[in-house]
């Protein structure tokens, strides 16, 4: 009927940082729909509510240079983020698009690692996302990286 989610910010100056090694990789769509296929045959509810992002979007946040892959000494995949530029309230900032980590991985902080890694690139002032309300795991990723909720959002069906 109805669900909700969290706007998060953080100013990158404060945010955790860290030297993980992530890499670009242009053939990343596969792995990636496939980790969701997992994710979604296990957890059929979130379909709707948490689906893939079309290769376009991706792609452009590869064209910016946001999206990257985090990967194991022996090249397994572990995970993956991206985002996009943006500017808010008049200055520079990322929105991130996607931070997934691998169905066989979760669990073992490897979303802090990356995100940490990732805004460890960053050149810009704030970092933005948005986080479906019933995804605890990351919320809590969100606020041990520095993130505040800035604004909550309900959407109602009303058909």
């Amino acid at each position: 009927l109805f669900r909700s989610q969290q706007r998060f910010i953080g100013n990158i100056a404060e945010m955790n940082k860290n030297n993980t090694h992530l890499s670009k990789c242009p053939n990343y769509y596969d792995w990636y729909t496939s980790e969701y296929e997992k994710f979604h045959k296990q957890h059929p509810e979130k379909k709707h509510r948490i689906p893939v992002n079309d290769k376009e979007l991706m792609d452009k946040c590869l064209r910016e240079n946001l999206l990257f892959l985090y990967s194991s000494d022996n090249d397994e995949k572990l995970g993956l983020i991206a985002g996009e530029y943006d500017t808010f309230l008049g200055k520079s900032a990322v929105y991130l698009n996607e931070l997934l980590v691998s169905h066989s991985q979760r669990g073992k902080g490897y979303s802090a690692n990356l995100l940490s890694g990732f805004v460890n690139l960053l050149d810009v002032e704030l970092f933005l996302c948005h986080i479906d309300s019933t995804n605890i795991p990351s919320t809590k990723a969100a606020i041990r990286s520095g993130q505040r909720v800035f604004s909550q959002e309900i959407f109602i069906r009303t058909s």
